[in-house]
């Protein structure tokens, strides 16, 4: 994925970075998060030849209501079944970038393009975040400490950005490093491995 700047062009995501292995909403962990300056959050479930399809619904639920957009990077020997999955729920807005090997290279391309999720929530972008960073943005909006747990921190944040703002501030936490620095997070970027 970090060698896909064809699909993922950098005038297009602005600054970003990649994550990989992160839980979102709490419950499912997501193969690949690219946090962008421009587009949000965009999740990437990852399929290989050797994977079985077994959990994608699961998985996709919790996608689309955490990223802004959503890919299924399949091998194409998942395609068929992958499409048909979305099409029976009505993900006619998930992406679909399928790959076949050739020499031990990953040879990809976009079959669908996403669309901007109609499903997400606000609580899907600030499952990403810490408490410590829930608060930090609430502290900054109310010009004071905030207080409360976790659902109230939730409810607060709704009520100050609509889902796609929401998502966009969390997108733009990670990709300034703004995160909670006791909570280390491997960070790669488009072109290296590494950082």
């Amino acid at each position: 994925i970090l060698h896909l700047q064809s699909i993922f062009p950098k005038n297009k995501l602005g600054k970003s970075l990649v994550t990989y292995e992160k839980t979102i909403n709490f419950k499912t962990i997501a193969d690949c998060l690219i946090f962008t300056e421009k587009q949000g959050i965009i999740g990437i479930e990852i399929k290989t030849a050797h994977d079985t399809l077994k959990r994608l619904s699961h998985q996709l639920d919790d996608y689309v209501k955490c990223c802004s957009y959503v890919y299924v990077y399949c091998h194409d020997s998942h395609l068929e079944k992958v499409l048909q999955l979305l099409k029976e729920k009505h993900f006619n807005y998930v992406g679909v970038i399928s790959y076949t090997e050739f020499n031990h290279t990953a040879i990809a391309g976009i079959v669908r393009k996403a669309n901007k999720s109609p499903a997400l929530i606000s609580e899907g972008s600030t499952s990403l975040l810490w408490t410590s960073e829930l608060k930090q943005i609430l502290s900054k909006v109310e010009h004071d400490k905030v207080l409360g747990n976790r659902y109230q921190l939730d409810n607060k944040f709704k009520s100050y950005f609509s889902r796609y703002q929401g998502n966009q501030l969390v997108s733009l936490l990670y990709v300034n490093n703004l995160t909670d620095s006791k909570k280390p997070l491997q960070r790669f970027y488009f072109g290296k491995t590494y950082a």
